[in-house]
């Protein structure tokens, strides 16, 4: 269990092993859709995007370097209505269960017959396993927060069916278990599970296999995510608010799967609260110039290449080893 209150910060690399894109694949990905069958004019249209405009933003999009389709729209906001539809297109593929519970099982297995040479990152596992508990009000007291700057829902559906099958009960007990998890997604999420509060906004998980659902799931998935220069003022958001609280209240912050962008980052630490010695995490893939700025910026302790120094508290690892290895009985 997680017995002293623990804040998740996840980024992209956070949900990496269980199929997503990162910020610049998803871009890419958007990018060479213009080739795909899939997206012919006739498809687009039914998904309520204008192919006109579709067909300019892919002409634009290789013209404008960002490392990201969310940075892209924020230079390019004429683009907004179908940058975030086909956000929304590429991730709500995405969000197929299997992926999370059988086929990472084919990458485990693969790995010990020495068929595959990639780490398994199974770090969801990992953390079910430590706020599992015999008794489902045990369960109810781990002291965990997750705040997210992705719009996938993985994470929550996982922990959901997870607890449901775990303690044998049904949606709305389960429901009332995972209350006792927060989540918040800074800039926004493919919209609401239907055990989550929300009526018009509700996108089931694995809803692309449901043809006739499409145009309307897409349609609440756009609308529930949001781009930074729709929200100017991004860091006095109630969910920036909520996630700075828990940030100070918290015992330990970890760091998981982030990038890093420094527009993120002040937005989330403002002030003195970047300097808090609670934080740690992974800096797997970040460059030179990358911790450097978070140096300058009073996060020390960074060890980008994994060799022990006096205070590390950040580590060039995967999500799953540092989770391992630098967790505590009472916190992850």
């Amino acid at each position: 269990m997680i017995t002293k209150k623990t804040v998740l910060v996840l980024g992209a690399g956070a949900s990496h092993a269980y199929g997503f894109p990162l910020g610049a694949d998803l871009r890419d990905d958007i990018i060479r859709s213009a080739r795909d069958p899939s997206y012919y004019p006739s498809v687009i249209k039914s998904y309520g995007i204008k192919p006109d405009e579709y067909r300019e933003m892919i002409a634009v999009m290789p013209k404008v370097p960002t490392y990201s389709i969310d940075a892209f729209l924020e230079r390019r906001p004429e683009f907004m209505d179908a940058g975030k539809k086909m956000i929304a297109i590429h991730l709500l593929q995405r969000e197929v269960s299997g992926r999370m519970f059988h086929d990472i099982i084919g990458v485990r297995v693969a790995a010990r017959k020495g068929k595959n040479s990639s780490p398994v990152e199974d770090w969801y596992q990992y953390l079910f396993n430590r706020l599992a508990s015999h008794a489902p009000e045990e369960f109810r007291a781990n002291q965990l927060v997750v705040v997210t700057f992705n719009y996938d829902r993985s994470l929550e559906h996982y922990l959901f069916e997870s607890v449901k099958e775990w303690f044998k009960l049904d949606d709305d007990k389960t429901r009332h278990m995972m209350s006792s998890i927060e989540f918040i997604h800074l800039y926004g999420s493919l919209g609401k599970l239907p055990w989550q509060d929300g009526q018009l906004d509700v996108v089931p998980y694995d809803s692309w296999a449901t043809q006739g659902h499409r145009e309307v799931n897409i349609a609440r998935a756009a609308d529930s995510i949001k781009i930074v220069s729709e929200e100017r003022q991004a860091d006095s958001t109630p969910e920036f608010r909520a996630a700075r609280k828990h940030i100070e209240d918290a015992s330990k912050v970890l760091f998981l799967g982030f990038g890093f962008d420094p527009v993120n980052v002040e937005r989330l630490l403002p002030g003195e609260l970047i300097r808090r010695r609670n934080m740690c995490g992974t800096l797997l893939g970040l460059g030179l110039h990358e911790v450097q700025y978070l140096e300058r910026m009073g996060m020390s302790g960074f060890n980008p290449n994994g060799h022990p120094m006096v205070e590390t508290r950040f580590h060039g690892t995967t999500i799953l080893d540092f989770l391992k290895n630098h967790s505590s009985s009472e916190m992850l």
